[in-house]
């Protein structure tokens, strides 16, 4: 006989429910949200699963790779298509939701998405990375004009981010030395970001010239 299961995934925990081919419930379960713990307690059910859905979402990747890896057959399903689907279920929770997947799953109403692959993976956190980076610097640049201007100083803001640092570092010279030393902190941490922003850089080039 057929069987299906729906992951009904949060950060700490993830329900399991399984069913067979007619839709009968025949065991459930929760347990840590890790990929040994989920695959422990389906294995350990001796089934043959047709289908197993777990909704996309921030563990959904790593938990597909690793349970497909033990061998089992785990589709990622769209979360947005899913929550839909369910939304119509009275009672809505854990349980519920894992039962209502498990059902999607069965009679083949699920959206799936796209695993991305490691490199994929790898892209999005450089571009995650530098994006946060970026961010930082503005916010860096924008505290040291605003201190400036407390003794009247004016930065250009047409500078490249090189050039502000040199200007920031010739304008504090003459300021006391708390104050100069200070913004000289501030100064070193935008040279950091911009070093490490053409780290990252670098990593783009060489991850665009394997594709």
């Amino acid at each position: 006989m057929k069987h299906y299961s729906g992951l009904d995934v949060s950060l700490k925990e993830t329900f399991i429910s399984i069913i067979d081919e007619k839709g009968k419930i025949v065991k459930e379960g929760v347990v840590a949200s890790e990929s040994s713990a989920i695959a422990e307690f389906l294995l350990g059910q001796n089934k043959k699963y047709e289908s197993i859905g777990i909704e996309s979402g921030q563990l959904s990747i790593s938990m597909c790779k690793e349970l497909r890896n033990l061998g089992l057959p785990v589709t990622c399903v769209d979360a947005r298509h899913m929550a839909a689907a369910l939304s119509a279920r009275i009672n809505k929770n854990d349980k519920n939701d894992a039962r209502g997947i498990a059902q999607m799953m069965r009679v083949g109403l699920f959206k799936e998405v796209l695993v991305k692959s490691d490199e994929a993976c790898q892209v999005k956190i450089i571009l995650g990375s530098r994006r946060q980076l970026i961010r930082c610097r503005e916010q860096i640049a924008g505290t040291i004009r605003g201190l400036l201007k407390i003794y009247g100083i004016k930065v250009n803001q047409r500078l490249s981010s090189a050039n502000f640092a040199l200007k920031v570092q010739e304008m504090v010279n003459n300021l006391d030395e708390i104050s100069q030393t200070s913004i000289e902190s501030l100064v070193h941490s935008l040279e950091i970001i911009e070093e490490s922003i053409r780290k990252l850089d670098k990593m783009l080039s060489e991850q665009s010239k394997k594709r």
